[in-house]
């Protein structure tokens, strides 16, 4: 029910979260002591979180076992986990603890390993290829209900739905898909709300590859592998905090850099105040008032004229006026797709009869070892490797950011293997 989360009974027995109890505070009234009890309702019928998996597979070799394939489809059954279920607020709690939300994955997971080149006394290559893709989906709900909030995702799932959606707000456009603004020259502001909330993709990859060569001849050996993600969204949140106090690399780029630097020749070396130089690419509403759906998109595009838009504003003005509007929504979201040049090896084996009048030294290779060599994603300021699962069954929480994340590392190391 949360690992390291320590909830002393009132009893001074084990530490249970599924439990009514009384807890003194002074922070409700001019520091007089208080007693709460618990807006959770325990159940005392509540069972474990459970997993219930299955797998069928095949093994397959081929030319002498020089070539192998190994499939395996999985399907695993969480649940019911447990769920705070919210009640109604006149019974002076707030939620009913029970086993509310099953989900359902289903995946594969393929393995080819193949023997390209073979000459125990020349040039030897090896080849490993994997593959996995999986999807998780709600499968079942408390009291057959057909539709549950998640306050992870921050939004109602159905009955088969995917569990990694990743909702926030959009771009308002008209039906040419170009962004509306608004009078004072920034993109106008979407309706707020769960409700309103538009699926900008998923959160997990769409497949996980990885391809792994090794070479040998004689006592010397290289090999290198190239792994990635391909699919799925996160959001940059580095890059919205950039963007807003004007420090990201785009603002000094393109028509924002051409735009920052008109502003500051206009203001005299800082003697007097910037003029506006910079003018978003979209259009403006020049007839007729824009109407909403229940889900925030515009209902009444037809019935609307529009014209570009020619407001002049500030960059500030605009990087401050989008992030105040977005947050952390559509302008900072990128692709999670990426490659890595994982790792390099090249090594070296003593010959034997190097070590053939040696009495401590049996063995002997040394080999230098490079990881994470090369990069390549949309935007290359954090390491996406870090954030591979975009959906937590045990906490039903989503991965939308990852908060301050760091870059991705190049390591270089030797290793010497000595064997007595």
């Amino acid at each position: 029910m949360g690992y390291g989360n320590e909830i002393v009974s009132s009893y001074d027995g084990p530490s249970y979260d599924n439990q009514n109890s009384y807890n003194i505070n002074t922070s409700i009234y001019n520091n007089t002591p208080v007693a709460n009890y618990s807006g959770t309702i325990a159940n005392p019928t509540l069972q474990s979180f459970s997993v219930t998996s299955y797998e069928a597979g095949l093994d397959a070799k081929f030319l002498k076992n020089r070539l192998s394939l190994d499939v395996t489809y999985f399907t695993s059954i969480n649940g019911p986990q447990i769920f705070p279920l919210p009640v109604a607020s006149s019974s002076g709690y707030y939620a009913q603890t029970i086993n509310g939300v099953t989900t359902q994955k289903n995946g594969w997971e393929v393995s080819l390993n193949g023997a390209v080149l073979k000459n125990p006394n020349g040039l030897n290559w090896n080849v490993l290829a994997n593959f996995s893709t999986y999807k998780e989906t709600l499968k079942e709900i408390y009291g057959g209900e057909t539709s549950i909030y998640l306050a992870g995702p921050d939004h109602v799932f159905n009955i088969g739905d995917r569990l990694d959606g990743y909702y926030d707000y959009k771009y308002l456009r008209n039906s040419e898909g170009k962004v509306i603004y608004s009078s004072n020259g920034v993109p106008l502001v979407p309706p707020t709300g769960t409700n309103n909330k538009q699926l900008l993709g998923n959160t997990n990859p769409d497949f996980v590859w990885a391809l792994n060569n090794k070479f040998s001849y004689k006592n010397f050996n290289f090999s290198f592998q190239l792994d990635g993600r391909v699919g799925g969204v996160i959001n940059d949140r580095v890059w919205a905090y950039q963007a807003n106090s004007g420090t990201a690399m785009e603002s000094v780029m393109g028509a924002l850099g051409d735009a920052r630097l008109k502003e500051w020749q206009s203001t005299a070396l800082g003697t007097k105040a910037a003029t506006p130089a910079y003018v978003g690419d979209g259009v403006v509403v020049s007839s007729g008032t824009i109407k909403y759906d229940g889900s925030g998109n515009i209902s009444n595009n037809g019935e609307l004229t529009f014209a570009p838009n020619t407001k002049a504003v500030t960059v500030q003005s605009y990087g401050q006026g989008v992030y105040s509007a977005f947050q952390y929504g559509e302008p900072y979201l990128m692709s999670k797709t990426y490659m890595k040049l994982r790792e390099i090896v090249i090594g070296y084996i003593v010959p034997a009869k190097f070590l053939a009048n040696n009495k401590f030294i049996r063995n002997a290779s040394i080999s230098l070892i490079g990881r994470n060599l090369l990069y390549f994603a949309e935007r290359t300021d954090f390491d996406l490797d870090q954030y591979g699962v975009g959906y937590s069954a045990s906490n039903r929480s989503t991965q939308k950011d990852p908060g301050l994340q760091s870059a991705t590392t190049r390591r270089y190391g030797i290793n010497i293997s000595l064997t007595f």
